[in-house]
């Protein structure tokens, strides 16, 4: 009986065991046929979706389950970008279910906003280098505005200072922006193009031709702009007109086109403003309240670049201002030892001043160790005064003294001046260096 038992006990055994079947299968990209490598591979029960077991995929996308009881099944495939897979599987042998296909996920995510306080500037060697998107400022803003938020530098009576000292030359990346005028280059920049502003001792054009530092250092901003905006046209213009014939004009152009970029400003007025400004807020210190001054002003700046080897950049300014002013006076006096005594003045002067100023630096790169560079300027000024008073006293109308004078001044200014560098860089690294200079006054 014992051993009946026995091999009844076998055979239930081998029964169970041969209703253990295998599941595999091959996991492949849907849209270019690749394998899928560590494919997640999950058998779920079809009942409550609880893991019975899993597996992942081979290097060839391959996968195979063992020892799986027969059962209804949920087999689940997932990876990381992928739409998730689900097959039911039912059999009553060993499945091959062949290729599986997998699908790229194309779920659309929310909005992500990244928010960081903005780093306000960096210092590296001797340069300051301000993050212009760091400080607020409004819509219309030009550079001026932007730079005096701009720890360090702060503008007293109209010149700009930086770390105590005066701003000398104004750079517009790397290159030279209408030269020695600050004032006019600050304010043909709308802030808005501005990615960070620099701020660094230069040297000469001599020093750093030669390597050799020969104590002539200028503090210097260099205005460094958004690579998006370095093609384009931008400027703003504003004017006004008032009573008795009152009014003002201005503007700033500016046409970038990469390398090859024009400035054009220009200022007409009869309301005392004698220096440039497209912004009547910003105008404190350039308003004089003696007489009435016509001003007329014009700027350009340009830069390019020819054939890679000649690089250009130049300004040209005028200015034409006239000055008209007049004083009268009129004395009734009243004390008993000059009564009936009167004394009348009338002064009135008269100023006209012109001023054109030239700046201009060429640079050729002759080849690899060769560079000639050419620095022309001109500055002419003129300025015409006269100037008239009448001063006289009388009793009862009738003449007791007079004075009378008349003066007329006419004075001309003649500049002109240019340097010629050359540089030669030989194969050990040394240099000869020649420079010649001229200049003209009158």
């Amino acid at each position: 009986m014992k051993v009946l038992h026995f091999f009844l006990l076998l055979l239930f055994t081998q029964v169970l065991f041969a209703q253990k079947i295998s599941i595999s299968g091959k996991v492949l990209d849907a849209k270019n046929g690749e394998p899928i490598i560590g494919a997640a591979i999950a058998l779920l029960q079809a009942t409550d979706s609880a893991v019975v077991t899993g597996e992942i995929t081979d290097v060839d996308g391959y996968f195979i389950i063992r020892d799986v009881k027969r059962r209804d099944f949920i087999l689940q495939i997932s990876y990381l970008g992928y739409e998730r897979l689900f097959k039911n599987v039912n059999s009553e042998s060993d499945i091959d279910l062949k290729v599986l296909n997998l699908y790229e996920s194309s779920q659309v995510l929310d909005e992500v906003v990244v928010q960081a306080e903005a780093v306000t500037g960096r210092q590296k060697g001797d340069t300051i280098s301000y993050n212009a998107s760091a400080f607020t400022t409004l819509g219309d803003a030009t550079s001026r505005d932007l730079i005096t938020k701009m720890p360090g530098i702060v503008i007293q009576n109209g010149q700009v200072q930086a770390e105590g000292e005066a701003v000398q030359k104004i750079l517009v990346d790397g290159k030279e922006f209408f030269g020695g005028d600050i004032n006019t280059a600050l304010q043909s920049l709308p802030a808005e193009i501005i990615k960070s502003i620099e701020i660094y001792d230069r040297k000469s054009e001599k020093a750093q031709l030669s390597g050799f530092d020969d104590g002539n250092e200028v503090k210097t901003i260099n205005i460094v702009t958004k690579p998006s905006r370095k093609i384009g046209q931008f400027g703003k213009m504003d004017g006004g007109y008032g009573t008795d014939g009152r009014y003002q004009l201005a503007a700033s152009v500016n046409f970038f086109n990469d390398n090859k970029r024009w400035t054009v400003n220009g200022l007409s007025n009869n309301v005392n403003i004698t220096n440039y400004s497209a912004d009547p807020n910003s105008q404190g210190e350039a308003r004089t309240q003696d007489g009435v001054i016509n001003t007329n002003n014009i700027g350009l700046q340009y830069s390019n670049i020819f054939f890679d080897r000649l690089e250009v950049s130049g300004n040209y300014g005028y200015s034409n201002r006239k000055n008209q002013a007049s004083a009268d006076i009129f004395r009734d006096y009243i004390l008993p030892s000059q009564a009936d005594q009167v004394y009348e003045e009338m002064n009135a002067n008269e100023r006209n001043d012109k001023d054109h100023r030239f700046n201009a630096r060429l640079e050729y790169r002759i080849d690899k160790r060769n560079r000639l560079i050419f620095l022309p300027r001109a500055d002419i000024k003129s300025d015409i005064n006269t100037n008239s008073f009448l001063g006289k006293t009388s009793v009862l109308e009738n003449p007791l003294n007079q004075t009378t004078n008349f003066v007329k001044s006419n004075n001309e200014d003649n500049d002109f001046g240019a340097n010629l560098l050359f540089n030669h860089q030989f194969l050990k690294g040394q240099n000869v260096y020649t420079e010649l200079k001229c200049r003209v006054s009158q």
